[in-house]
Formats: C-alpha cells, sequence, structure tokens
C-alpha cells in the first residue's frame, strides 16, 4: 500500500514521497464475531497512510481492502451516500447497494458505495463530518468553527464558539469533535478555550473541553486532547485522547467517568449495539505530544481498534495493525450490509475493478429532462419564480418518494427505501409521517437509536401523530425504557383506543427488574391485563401488524403457559404447520435459569 508518514497529529505538512510498505495486522477470533453478529462493516480512515480501510465479514472470515484517500480523516455515512473528508476536498460516494450481489466474486458484498464527486474546500484540516439530514456539517479545524458546503464557495460559516472573535486561519481553539443529536449539532470538543493563533499548544494536556452548541457554554474541562464526543444512548461520550480513555460526562455537573482504558491515542469513536469501537494511535515524539500523559507509555502504545462491551467497561475483541498504519483517525460503520464493496476515487491504485453506472437507452431521454427541470427550478428560485407551483411540485414529488419507499421496505430492499425515504424528508421536512417510515425503515436495519430519533422528531412534528407514538413506545420499551415507552403508548390509547394500542399497552415489560417486588409486582399486572384483553373478546389480525414477542417474560422464571394460551387467543393469524415428522418421540425439554 502506499504511505505518507512524517506528520504530526492532526496536521497538515508537506506532502512525502510514496513508497511501498507491508500491512500486517491480527485480531482477536472475537473481533470477526462482533462484526458478524453485528451484521454491519467497519470503515477506518488513516491521514498517515492516506487511507480508508473497509473491514466486512464473509463466510465467517473477514474481508479487508484499501482504499486511496489523500490525508483522510472524517468519514460520514447516511443512507443514501458516503462523504469522506481527505486533502483540500471532500468526496461523495453514492449507495449503489442494488448491484452489490452481482460485484464480483458473486455473493461476497451486500453493500455497495461509489465515489460520484468532491467539492474542493482548501486546506481547512477537515476534521469530523457528520450528515443533518441531506447537508453535510464539517467541523473546520482551521478556521475554529462549523461550517456546511456549497458550490460557488470553499465552505460557509455557521457556527463558531463564542470565546473565537473572528474568522481567521490560525487554528484558534483546534476544533476537532462534532456529537449529533436527532441530526442537530449538540456538542463540540476543543483543545483550548482560546482566541490567539494556535494558542491551544500552550497547555494542551490541561485546557481540553466540550462545548454546548446551543448555549456556548462548556459543559466540562480539564480533558487533554479530547476527541470524538458522541451523544449516544442520551449520554455523553468522549475520548480523552491524551490518557488514552473512553470517558462519559454528567452534564449536570460537568463530572466525567472513565469507561474504559485503552492502550493507545484514543481518536475515532463508534456506537453500534451495546459496544463501542475506538481508535487507538501511536504517538510520535513531537512537540504536540510533549507532556501529554499517555506520551509516558508511548512504547507501549498500539494501533488499530478496541471494541468496549458499554455493559460492563470490558473490551471484548481488538484489532492491531503490527506495521504500515501508525495511527488512527476516524471510525464508522455502514450498518445493515456485513461486507461492502467501495470503489474510490483512484481505483487504478486501490488494486479495485472499475464499476460503471449509466442509464439504460429508454433511461436517457427522462434523466435530461430530470436534469433540465433541476436546472429550471433552480433558475426559478434565482429570478423570483412562482414559489408556490415549486412548492406543490416538491409536495408532490415527496409523496411520490414516499410511496415508493414504502414499497421497497415492503419488499425488504431496506438501503433503497432508506435512499427514498431520506429524499421525500428533504423535499418536505415538516411531514411527520415520512419520518415515521424513515423510522420503521431504521428499525429493519437494526439501527434502534436512529430509529428513535426519527420517531421523536416526527412527534416533535404532530405530537398527536399515532403511529410514531406506537413505534416509539414500542421501541423504547425493547431497549429497556420501559417507563417513557409506556408513557408514548398511554397517549397513542387516549387519542385512539384501539385494540392494537390497547394490546401493546398491555404486554410492556421491564428488561431488568429493580427488586423481587418489582418483578412480582410486573407479572401481576400483565397476567392481569392480558387476561382482561381474553375477557373482552379482544382479538388482533397479526397477518400485516408487529406485535411483541414477550420473550422477557421468560426471565421472570414464572410458569408461563396460561400467560401465553391467552396471548394466543388474542393474536389472530394465518396457521403455519411445520408438517416435518421426527422419526421417534424426543424427551420433554427442560428449562432452567440461573441470575444473580
Amino acid at each position: 500500500m502506499n504511505k505518507q508518514d512524517n506528520h504530526s497529529d492532526d496536521e497538515v505538512t508537506k506532502d512525502e514521497p510514496e513508497r511501498m510498505r507491508e500491512v500486517r495486522y491480527r485480531h482477536s477470533t472475537s473481533f470477526t464475531d462482533v462484526l458478524r453478529e453485528l451484521q454491519s462493516t467497519l470503515l477506518i480512515s488513516t491521514y498517515q497512510a492516506g487511507k480508508l480501510v473497509s473491514i466486512g465479514v464473509h463466510d465467517n472470515a473477514l474481508q479487508f481492502a484499501f482504499h486511496q484517500f489523500d490525508q483522510a480523516m472524517g468519514m460520514a455515512v447516511g443512507p443514501e451516500r458516503m462523504a469522506i473528508g481527505a486533502k483540500g476536498q471532500v468526496w461523495f460516494l453514492q449507495n449503489n447497494s442494488q448491484i452489490a450481489s452481482s460485484i464480483a466474486p458473486n455473493g461476497r458484498y451486500d453493500g455497495c458505495y461509489l465515489t460520484r464527486s468532491a467539492l474542493a474546500t482548501g486546506s481547512i484540516h477537515c476534521h469530523e463530518i457528520c450528515w443533518s439530514d441531506n447537508e453535510l456539517w464539517v467541523v473546520n479545524t482551521l478556521f475554529s468553527c462549523l461550517c456546511t458546503l456549497h458550490e460557488d464557495f470553499n465552505f460557509v460559516p455557521r457556527w463558531q464558539p463564542p470565546f473565537i472573535k473572528s474568522l481567521a486561519a490560525e487554528d484558534r481553539c483546534h476544533l476537532n469533535g462534532l456529537a449529533m443529536d436527532q441530526g442537530r449539532a449538540r456538542f463540540v470538543t476543543v483543545m483550548a478555550e482560546s482566541n490567539q493563533a494556535a494558542g491551544w499548544r500552550e497547555a494542551k494536556s490541561t485546557t481540553g473541553c466540550i462545548l454546548d452548541v446551543t448555549s456556548g457554554n462548556s459543559v466540562t474541562r480539564g480533558l487533554a486532547m479530547p476527541h470524538s464526543p458522541r451523544w449516544y444512548q442520551n449520554r455523553l461520550w468522549v475520548l480523552n485522547s491524551g490518557h488514552g480513555t473512553l470517558e462519559v460526562v454528567d452534564l449536570k455537573t460537568g463530572n466525567r467517568d472513565v469507561v474504559a482504558r485503552m492502550p493507545g491515542y484514543a481518536r475515532g469513536l463508534a456506537f453500534i449495539g451495546p459496544f463501542a469501537f475506538i481508535g487507538l494511535s501511536r504517538i510520535r515524539e513531537t512537540a504536540v505530544f510533549g507532556g501529554v500523559p499517555i506520551s509516558e507509555k508511548r512504547h507501549e502504545l498500539k494501533c488499530g481498534i478496541g471494541v468496549v462491551d458499554l455493559r460492563n467497561g470490558q473490551t471484548v475483541a481488538t484489532f492491531e495493525f503490527e506495521s504500515g498504519v501508525e495511527e488512527i483517525f476516524d471510525v464508522q460503520f455502514v450498518q445493515g450490509a456485513r461486507c461492502t464493496y467501495l470503489c474510490g476515487p483512484r481505483p487504478d491504485q486501490d488494486g479495485a475493478q472499475d464499476i460503471w453506472i449509466v442509464p439504460r437507452a429508454d433511461q436517457v431521454d427522462a434523466v435530461v429532462a430530470r436534469s433540465r427541470k433541476t436546472l429550471a427550478l433552480a433558475d426559478s428560485h434565482g429570478n423570483g419564480g412562482n414559489g408556490a407551483a415549486v412548492a406543490t411540485q416538491h409536495a408532490t414529488s415527496a409523496l411520490d418518494l414516499l410511496r415508493q419507499g414504502i414499497e421497497l421496505q415492503q419488499a425488504r430492499r431496506t438501503h433503497e427505501a432508506l435512499s427514498r425515504l431520506q429524499q421525500a424528508s428533504q423535499l418536505d421536512p415538516r411531514s411527520a409521517e415520512i419520518l415515521n417510515h424513515i423510522g420503521n425503515a431504521l428499525q429493519d436495519v437494526d439501527r434502534q437509536a436512529d430509529a428513535i430519533d426519527a420517531y421523536r422528531r416526527s412527534i416533535e412534528l404532530d405530537s398527536q401523530y399515532i403511529p410514531a407514538l406506537q413505534n416509539l413506545g414500542y421501541v423504547l420499551v425493547s431497549q429497556g425504557f420501559t417507563e417513557e415507552g409506556r408513557s408514548h403508548l398511554e397517549k397513542a390509547l387516549r387519542l385512539k383506543p384501539a385494540q392494537i394500542n390497547r394490546v401493546l399497552l398491555s404486554t410492556v415489560l421491564p428488561i431488568i427488574y429493580s427488586s423481587e417486588q418489582h418483578l412480582r409486582a410486573c407479572r401481576q399486572q400483565i397476567v392481569r391485563d392480558v387476561k382482561s384483553l381474553v375477557d373482552d373478546r379482544v382479538e388482533l389480525d397479526t397477518t400485516d401488524t408487529l406485535v411483541p414477542t414477550n420473550f422477557f417474560a421468560v426471565y421472570q422464571g414464572e410458569n408461563d403457559r396460561d400467560l401465553h394460551a391467552n396471548l394466543g387467543s388474542v393474536y389472530q393469524g394465518p396457521t403455519r404447520i411445520d408438517e416435518r415428522r421426527t422419526p421417534k418421540p424426543r424427551a420433554r425439554p427442560r428449562v432452567g435459569f440461573l441470575s444473580e
């Protein structure tokens, strides 16, 4: 692979001559197991090596690919497209997962992103980047601001810390990380609250902090070169890089608890399910790291990925680059695709096959017409055209895209469905219905946290939109947020006393019980409520309706026969009989439970 080195952390330096170097790596067996369980592709960017590394799983083995992106930095993965921050520009890759299964070797890939365009930003030291609907937010470190992109400009400044008094290419505070919450910029990390050129360097081991974007106030201080703030499971997380720790922040007090300690300079953080994937880097003997606590263990540090189980703070899997790669910049996932094919801007350097996407002959006229219509719409906006006509056309297009998204979702083409629904939401951002369907599609690819965000945004637009209330309540309960989920289901039942709402509310169970008394009370409640459904002759057609499985009842350690017999009389649907026959009777299975 091509390699560029001899640069300092988070800084852009002169290009070094490229040369070939062997990349060696090793990983724990559990690393493959975790990725296989998550059914997602891991993406790693490395500035020093100028590569984007994709790691997927096929036939129970890891599949690696290296893609050339000069000075690869922040990454943002959306259902429709992906963005990669690189040297002087941001690259955009389009989701073409519908062709993934046909890419050689056939059957290996179930996701596909192909490079389509780039926007020139100049050397703004683009750190983290994040999608907000169809808008890309960029951490512009050189100019100490958050910005978005526009084809007519290098960047569009959108926010800067209150202590930054002017827009200047001086890297005053080393703004480097961005945490999004429900599609909005919420927190950033800086290495110092400085308004002086490169003022963050003076005492970087103690001056790092997290800022609230809305208020501009500091949330917590005293960090050593912090990176990668994230809002996940309603908590604020951050990498205290100079200490090599993953920490969680108490928003009320600013106090931080260490969740895990890692053997490397921690930068790049991605959450998926109960796991945190943390990028680890070795550090060089440069002035940048002088006095940083982790520099005392320089010779013990590793470059790679540590996987932490958030339920206990234990490192459950590891991946390490032994040679060829010295640092990790960002870590992201393509969720719902176990092995994703990427075609970067330089497939000739990547040793990748070229892929061309062109319209069929019978599509050319329609494609050209759409391009002309887009230009005409742009002209009408710029010249004071008929706004009402444009709005009507957008609304119609949004409805068409919504219908297409629902049809694709029903056909289990979920990634394509997400793409259509996201486009519909961009054209009609005030539609609670579209956001609700986006949440449904996100659930289908096991992106529960993102689904919750979509449902919340739907309810923000329409507080009485019953489908979103039902879905939000259901998924919150399934994620263990029982009381909050119950409140949404209760509201849905008040608004519409339908059978489905009553059944959902009657079958709510916590995942974890606070005491034996709590367990008994919940048990009595569900038995009583389900019996009430039976007494009232409530029946729910499950042919096209999802219903809870209530497998959490198993963990109560009770005899569930009567409970599930009653549920069976409530849930009415098609009968499926397994006609397979066992050659001889089997002994009755015995199930036991262990708990502490």
